[in-house]
């Protein structure tokens, strides 16, 4: 049925490499006067020179940045930076002339080191085929701008030549609202400078740094020139409520954070005056906007002279134009388009495309495609072919009724949900045993408040626009339920309850959440209350899935945060897991880079001890995990608020009082961050056996007495997921590591995967093996060193905290 259904478009998404994904894509650049030739950026550095060669692309590397910098793109983990790498790419106006060529991407920014922003002009003295050397292999560079960045947040830096010939560079405000006002330094604002990084003549922003063309913005991801008339235009991506688009004129100050779109934010100091966006919307539409283009190019004639931009959460394609004979201007939905748009891009005939940031695609915008076997869902939920229609409050019987281990808190809501797959399609499980649903699947969820049914939700796997969620509102005889176009709120016995919008739903149901968010073998191992026995061996019965589950996935299991058979612990994990953790993990929409995962271990969760990033709600020395102290908490201060620093911001009217409670006991009975060994900020000693550690000699390990001068005290301290680093107390500087087969001591750049050490648990030891190679740490006839598991030698390491560790 989800496939017998699609919503009407204006254009439609054709992919230009279908043959090729790419990894985090974000930004293509086509090359001067060749639409045959772009360029694709990645965030982890890389760039793809693509050519079309006779309707064929051909993808061959450009330059990876990272043989080069330190380009980082570390999103999970402690210390990560998910806005680190690669933004922007632009060739000089007389490239043929110079061969110029600008990029805008950052170095370091993790493991404690700091962000720094780099523009860089480099050159290509073979066309554009690649960038030159010099003499010592390093690439020809001529530094623009470069500046260290306050935090790991809102750090795009977009270029681009304007019309005038200067070079136009995009900032973020760095993590620190209030600097967008400061005109004293580059966060917030749009540069505005020469091809060789000197101020450009005639910038209008008044008493700071002569670079600055416009301040006062928050984040502006992606902004453009229309190639007609020279406008800039900017999506500026919004903070608690609201999203922007702004045109931007020379000495503007658009408001952040004096103002988040239209609406007052705080009291920043300053009397602007103000530019107003020329639109701006709420989370019913989307939560982080992508900036676009005014399109100019011929093949969709009717959007000619609109300004076309996107959500990255919700994927809709809109479209802005004037009001004939007004000032203003009116949105009109172009494309529902299932995608995480990171950017937009124009060829050199003024025609757009998109990229897709989590599935790598490239596609084309064109003219809509009308299929004729396809027809818009029906209105009456009964018509959809989805109920019985002997009773239209129940599903029909091709669907089948599942329960999960640790429902979503919807309000206080009970829901019954059912799936239903494709004729003989199947569902594929990942080890980390996530579904992979087919085109066709249907998920249904009834919400029923109070007792009475209020809500039926669809969630369908649709061909062109992937997974789209559809609300039916029910009348007040519960006799037919009516599809919603945008979300409401309706009163039920003194509660306000809210319908999602299609929009909302696609801010949870993710790509990183696996779209379905409950369906994953840790939800569905139980007893089935319908049938008594465990669904997944239901789901085995009835050949739903595409292999035979393995014992590392069957025994994953999610408790229930109200099974007092598990741990305090256990419970709390389980209710962040099902109600936090769809945004709060790697690849999630979050802009914190939090994970909270079920079985990612709380100090993996980048939350214990860690300072927030988005604001401290007014409390003072706060975290957002405080072990021993819930009021210092921001987690169970946002779980327990009902305001606009509520978590999760959507869908929800009140607060879950008892997982709140849960939450704070946990919080409270806490001592300490601990890590796999011990306390985090402990002090180790690896001990071979009761007399005998790892100590070292110069650079090298070596075995020692435990009253030797040459043993040491070791930290162990998270890397990223499962690994740790393991460095010298008193010089984090100084790594073990295994670095071309050799094990030795001393610095390395920390994000190196020689540096990265596995602590398994066997018993009372650790075995201890390398991320690089995988060998184990091992000694053989008192001599300390790297192998692959075997019988000979000894693997086993016991891990003493040192008992004056105070922590």
């Amino acid at each position: 049925m989800a496939t017998e259904y699609e919503q009407p478009a204006a254009i439609s998404l054709q992919e230009i490499v279908p043959q090729q994904k790419f990894t985090l894509p974000t930004g293509l650049t086509f090359f001067p006067g060749n639409n045959k030739i772009m360029y694709l950026l990645q965030q982890d550095g890389m760039i793809w020179r693509l050519v079309d060669d006779g309707g064929e692309i051909i993808v061959n590397p450009f330059v990876d940045l990272r043989e080069y910098y330190n380009v980082v793109y570390l999103p999970e983990g402690l210390g990560g930076c998910n806005e680190c790498g690669l933004y922007s790419m632009v060739f000089h106006p007389n490239f043929n002339q110079n061969g110029y060529i600008y990029i805008s991407f950052t170095t370091d920014g993790a493991n404690g080191r700091p962000l720094q922003t780099h523009i860089k002009r480099f050159r290509s003295s073979d066309n554009g085929v690649s960038l030159a050397q010099d003499n010592s292999g390093k690439l020809e560079e001529t530094v623009i701008f470069e500046i260290q960045q306050p935090a790991n947040l809102h750090n795009n830096g977009q270029i681009r030549f304007g019309p005038d010939g200067y070079l136009y560079i995009g900032m973020g405000d760095g993590g620190y609202s209030l600097d967008a006002q400061n005109v004293h330094n580059p966060f917030g604002s749009i540069l505005r400078v020469t091809d060789e990084g000197e101020p450009a003549p005639g910038n209008l922003v008044q008493g700071g740094l002569p670079e600055l063309y416009a301040i006062g913005l928050r984040n502006p991801w992606f902004w453009s020139f229309d190639r007609l008339t020279g406008d800039l235009w900017a999506g500026d991506v919004g903070h608690a409520k609201i999203e922007e688009v702004n045109r931007i004129f020379n000495g503007g100050n658009y408001g952040w954070p004096c103002f988040e779109g239209n609406a007052t934010y705080i009291n920043c100091g300053s009397s602007g005056p103000f530019e107003n966006p020329v639109w701006d919307y709420g989370r019913v539409d989307g939560s982080s906007v992508t900036g676009g283009y005014v399109y100019r190019g011929r093949v969709i004639e009717s959007l000619y002279g609109t300004y076309l931009f996107s959500d990255f959460l919700s994927g809709i394609i809109w479209g802005l134009r004037e009001i004939p004979g007004e000032s203003g201007y009116e949105r009109v939905q172009l494309i529902a388009s299932g995608k995480a748009v990171s950017a937009f891009a124009e060829d050199n005939d003024g025609e757009l495309y998109i990229l897709d940031y989590t599935e790598g695609g490239i596609y084309r915008l064109v003219p809509t495609i009308n299929d004729s076997t396809k027809k818009p869902l029906p209105v009456r939920l009964s018509e959809t072919g989805c109920m019985n229609i002997r009773d239209v409050t129940q599903p029909d019987s091709k669907l089948l009724p599942y329960s999960i281990n640790e429902p979503f808190w919807s309000d206080g809501a009970d829901k019954e949900r059912f799936i239903s797959l494709p004729e003989k399609s199947q569902i594929e499980v990942d080890d980390q045993g996530d579904f992979h649903f087919p085109v066709g699947t249907i998920l249904l969820k009834n919400f029923r408040l109070q007792g009475k049914l209020i809500e039926t939700r669809l969630l369908l796997n649709q061909e062109n626009s992937g997974w789209s969620g559809y609300s039916y509102a029910w009348n007040d005889d519960v006799t037919e339920a009516i599809l919603l176009e945008t979300s409401e709120d309706r009163e039920f016995g003194g509660q306000i309850w809210h319908y999602p919008s299609r929009a909302e739903c696609r801010q949870c149901h993710t790509s990183a959440a696996g779209f379905s968010l409950g369906l994953e073998i840790a939800q569905l191992n139980r007893i089935s209350p319908n049938t008594g026995q465990n669904q997944l061996d239901w789901f085995v019965e009835r050949n739903l899935f595409s292999s035979e589950l393995g014992p590392h996935q069957l025994a994953l299991k999610l408790p229930g945060s109200k099974d007092l058979s598990a741990s305090l612990g256990e419970r709390a994990r389980a209710f962040l897991h099902s109600n936090c953790s769809y945004c709060h993990r790697p690849g999630g929409t979050s802009q914190s880079n939090m994970d909270l995962r079920f079985g990612t271990e709380l100090i993996f969760t980048n939350t214990c001890g860690v300072e927030p990033i988005q604001g401290d709600l007014g409390i003072a020395s706060a975290l957002l995990l405080a072990p021993g102290v819930a009021d210092r908490s921001l987690i169970w201060q946002r779980i327990s608020a009902n305001n606009e620093n509520k978590m999760p911001p959507l869908a929800r009217n009140h607060v879950d009082m008892e997982s709140a409670e849960l939450i704070r006991d946990w919080i409270n009975n806490m001592d300490f961050c601990r890590t796999i060994a011990g306390p985090l900020d402990g002090k180790y000693a690896l001990h071979k056996d009761e007399n005998t550690i790892l100590g070292r000699t110069n650079s090298l390990p070596a075995l020692v007495n435990t009253d030797s001068e040459n043993k040491v005290e070791w930290q162990i301290k998270p890397a990223i997921e499962n690994f740790y680093h393991i460095s010298l107390v008193g010089d984090d500087d100084l790594f073990l590591h295994y670095e071309n087969l050799k094990l030795s001591i001393g610095p390395i750049r920390p994000e190196w995967w020689s540096a990265h050490w596995e602590l398994i648990a066997e018993e009372d030891y650790f075995l201890v093996r390398n991320r690089w190679y995988g060998h184990y740490l091992r000694v053989v006839n008192d001599s300390v060193g790297m192998a692959p598991l075997s019988d000979e030698g000894q693997y086993k390491w016991r891990i003493v905290l040192n008992p004056n560790h105070g922590g």
